[in-house]
């Protein structure tokens, strides 16, 4: 299979990700392709690319569930900015549960998820 028919697959079902060879769970094409068809298939994304902003706002935002959180890298998980700004635009409070640690009692955060709460 060449890139051009994992794209075709995957822009059909986004879940196929998961079958590919590696190379292309690396392939930030494929993945983009496959998150765009279904927002969940970030999970069967390489760990080389699982601290990609873009790709991470697309899938969270697309799905509009906060879970797919947990599926970023650790730098993203520890990117204050970027849990804020899932947490803001979701107005969903389980952006925090996988974060990092030193994130789960951050001032800002927690106002943020209380506002969210009402």
């Amino acid at each position: 299979m060449d890139k051009k028919e994992a794209l075709k697959k995957v822009k059909n079902n986004g879940w196929d990700l998961y079958e590919l060879d590696d190379k292309f769970k690396k392939d930030k094409d494929v993945v983009t392709a496959a998150v765009k068809a279904e927002p969940g298939a970030i999970e069967y994304a390489h760990k080389s690319l699982l601290d990609d902003k873009k790709l991470f706002s697309m899938a969270i935002l697309q799905s509009k569930n906060g879970m797919m959180m947990q599926y970023a890298g650790p730098k993203l998980k520890k990117d204050k900015k970027f849990v804020m700004e899932m947490l803001t635009k979701t107005k969903d409070n389980y952006v925090l549960e996988p974060a990092d640690a030193s994130l789960k009692s951050d001032k800002d955060l927690q106002s943020q998820a209380q506002k969210n709460l009402g």
